[in-house]
């Protein structure tokens, strides 16, 4: 659902993601360009003591950072462009979608929740994009580069990256598959707790008359403690991430100099290729922190997008027979030779497939008397007799 209706979103908006996907592999690129240069830069320049080279290296460098970061500034502005244009688009569809439907399916999805389904479901999509639209696409662009060209420095090193990356994949698995269910009740939670103090806010009147302010006290309590312990059980599981990822990346850090130094010290190895070897894994370990952070805001974006796509796609019960036909009914004259007439408009009911036609003997033409009936006028008034009788 969440694929479907961020493809249906986006396909408006070709030219924003075409650009917003070039920007991004741009940087992307210039990020990966970085290492090599300042690898070349030490074994080339820093060791041999050729300053030229120093200079000469260091202004492609400083060019390749020009350009890193006005490719990340344009990707981030037409991002956030392109996001909060989706969730304006989201937001009117929902609400014309509420406009048309009939009391019978607004009472089913409830008034709460339907307000919560156009304000923060459709607020929680658009920040889904934002991130798909800044950070999905240079992530895989960078982890998937950062591992050609840590292998193209040393391939004896690359073991390390064997290990660390299958170790991300199971943790991010494991805590993304553990939040799904957690967003979904939390979602859920909020709808009930925003519809007890909806009636509570409504119905204060009554509940001041009879006495009932501790019981809603109790039962707004209630509801909110479940939130407030769903709310702290998915954090926890967030705020868990870092620590876990912080001690993969200082554990491969420790490895990649351990053994890279017995590298260096046999031969087989240049400081200047450990240095790189070195960036390009945490490049790919900040690749996998940014696919990690944007696919745990997925559950909870996959769960409103689910709600949302429930409104959507309900039909309302009671429709206007032109609609159903696919046509438009003409407006039906005000005036006409006999003056205006009743006429008996045909309605529908849910259970019927066809519009039913009302009785022919209602429509008839209003003659004049009975356009603008007047009252009454008491006997004793000599008017009374001049009224015509209706």
């Amino acid at each position: 659902m969440l694929i479907r209706l961020m493809g249906r979103l986006l396909m408006a908006h070709k030219g924003s993601v075409a650009a917003v996907v070039l920007l991004q592999l741009v940087q992307a690129a210039a990020n990966l360009l970085l290492p090599t240069i300042n690898a070349a830069i030490i074994d080339d320049g820093i060791v041999p003591g050729n300053t030229p080279v120093i200079h000469r290296l260091g202004l492609v460098m400083a060019g390749i950072a020009a350009v890193q970061a006005a490719a990340a500034i344009g990707a981030g502005y037409f991002g956030a462009a392109t996001a909060m244009k989706l969730g304006q688009q989201l937001r009117a569809e929902i609400f014309l979608k509420i406009q048309s439907l009939s009391s019978r399916e607004v009472a089913r999805f409830g008034t709460q929740s339907l307000t919560t389904r156009a304000t923060n479901d459709s607020q929680q999509i658009q920040a889904f994009a934002l991130l798909v639209l800044t950070m999905l696409v240079a992530g895989p662009a960078m982890g998937l580069g950062g591992v050609i060209l840590a292998l193209q420095q040393d391939v004896g090193l690359s073991g390390v990256i064997i290990v660390i990356v299958p170790l991300l994949v199971l943790i991010m698995s494991a805590i993304v598959r553990r939040l799904i269910p957690l967003y979904r009740e939390g979602q859920d939670l909020l709808d009930h707790a925003g519809g007890i103090l909806r009636e509570q806010i409504m119905g204060v009147t009554t509940i001041r008359a009879f006495v009932r302010q501790q019981h809603e006290k109790d039962r707004f309590a209630r509801v909110n403690g479940g939130l407030t312990a769903n709310n702290l059980q998915s954090a926890l599981l967030v705020a868990a991430m870092l620590p876990m990822i912080m001690l993969v990346v200082n554990l491969s850090s420790v490895a990649i100099v351990w053994f890279g130094g017995q590298r260096i010290q046999a031969g087989q190895m240049n400081i200047g290729a450990l240095t790189a070897f070195i960036a390009y894994i945490m490049q790919i370990l900040l690749a996998i922190m940014m696919s990690m952070y944007v696919l745990m805001t997925a559950p909870r974006a996959a769960v409103c997008a689910e709600r949302i796509g429930a409104v959507l796609d309900t039909e309302p019960s009671v429709t206007d027979p032109g609609e159903r036909a696919g046509r438009v009914l003409p407006a039906l004259p005000r005036t006409g030779p006999a003056g205006p007439s009743r006429r008996a408009a045909p309605w529908s009911s849910p259970a019927s497939a066809f519009p039913i036609p009302g009785p022919r003997h209602l429509s008839s033409p209003v003659s004049p008397s009975q356009r603008c009936p007047a009252p009454p006028r008491p006997s004793w008034d000599p008017r009374a007799a001049e009224r015509p009788p209706c």
